[in-house]
């Protein structure tokens, strides 16, 4: 009978063991799980923050460039020098890095009392053909040749108003994409995380490198294509 009762011992350790790893399996499959959930309800908190404050970001420019050209057309200036002078202290004074009138023909007359033809670029087309606002990040940082920022574009057309014979029907205004990253280092996952804005084909619209300049675009679906994951995930 001892052989039996080694036999029927070895087999209740067996089975004790099976149990008792499986248990395990099942509770760490569990708690990975419920780590997963945390993480992603995180995240999903995170990216509500975000949301939100870019778009608060985004109505706010815009309603200060509304106010901008509403001051600029209500101080009736009688000249072009005049005119380009008022924008000029709205371009020292508010949050706009640069600041351009556009008139009907698509001339943009900058506070740094430049004029260029604006029809070059596609957003100043799309002014001229009556597109009301328009909201987009721009690489060619055209108007300051040291810069090694991309720069968010807000157009919007405004009431028409004539200097010296110059029918003006819009206003541009640009602002660096670092005034929007400065404000989304969020402190998450032992500080290893952080946010970033994309659009819909993965192109960053604000990065978290400060280092990714004009023509530096990238692209979190290639990165992710490209990219060791640990455990193979």
């Amino acid at each position: 009978m001892k052989p039996f009762k080694k036999l029927y011992f070895v087999l209740i350790l067996l089975v004790t063991a099976l149990a008792i790893g499986g248990s395990l399996f099942i509770y760490a499959r569990q708690v990975n799980q419920v780590i997963s959930d945390i993480t992603i309800t995180n995240m999903q908190e995170m990216a509500g923050h975000d949301k939100g404050f870019v778009e608060n970001t985004l109505d706010k420019s815009v309603s200060n460039l509304t106010d901008l050209g509403a001051r600029v057309r209500l101080a009736h200036p009688s000249s072009i020098s005049e005119l380009q002078t008022q924008l000029n202290r709205e371009q020292r004074a508010g949050n706009f890095a640069h600041l351009f009138l556009v008139d009907d023909q698509g001339l943009m007359y900058s506070g740094t009392f430049l004029i260029q033809d604006g029809t070059k670029y596609p957003y100043v087309e799309q002014l001229l053909q009556g597109v009301p606002k328009n909201i987009l990040r721009y690489d060619d940082y055209y108007s300051r040749v040291d810069a090694q920022e991309e720069t968010l574009v807000y157009v919007l057309t405004m009431p028409p108003f004539t200097v010296e014979g110059k029918t003006f029907i819009g206003l541009v205004g640009q602002s660096d994409v670092r005034d929007v990253r400065q404000h989304m280092n969020l402190s998450s996952f032992d500080g290893q995380g952080s946010s970033m804005v994309i659009d819909t084909k993965g192109y960053y619209v604000v990065n978290r490198s400060p280092y990714n300049g004009i023509g530096q675009h990238d692209n979190l679906w290639k990165n992710l294509q490209e990219a060791s994951f640990k455990d193979g995930y």
